[in-house]
């Protein structure tokens, strides 16, 4: 199971809905991040050390759990996240997502959260 999006992915958003990600991503040990094209591990994030990028430089690899933390923090109401028999649907304020999103839950929660950065 796919548990990252993709640097592909980071690149279909807007230079504004890569601004809104960066402004709401908390750096963290262990994340997933691109940077100058490269996929790159996070480590010893709370340490001042001059050579990590700054914070503007770098776009997170979201995780799943990433993108359910996302979705919890801006959604105004409750959000569900169904299994179906060929795809995953996510729903939430009304909007439905899961139609064309394919098989994986991570391409389909993908989607919900460049809705909302794209807003």
């Amino acid at each position: 199971m796919k548990q990252y999006i993709t640097p592909d992915q980071l690149n279909e958003l807007s230079e504004k809905g890569k601004k809104r990600l960066r402004k709401w991503w908390k750096r963290q040990d262990g994340d997933l991040v691109e940077w100058l094209g490269y996929e790159r591990v996070l480590h010893s994030v709370s340490m001042e050390c001059e050579f990590w990028p700054d914070k503007e430089e770098l776009l997170p690899l979201l995780s799943i759990g990433q993108m359910i933390e996302f979705l919890e923090d801006k959604t105004k109401s409750e959000f569900h996240i169904f299994r179906r028999v060929i795809d995953w649907k996510i729903v939430y304020e009304g909007l439905d997502y899961g139609k064309k999103l394919g098989e994986g839950i991570c391409d389909a929660l993908w989607e919900a959260i460049k809705e909302i950065l794209e807003k």
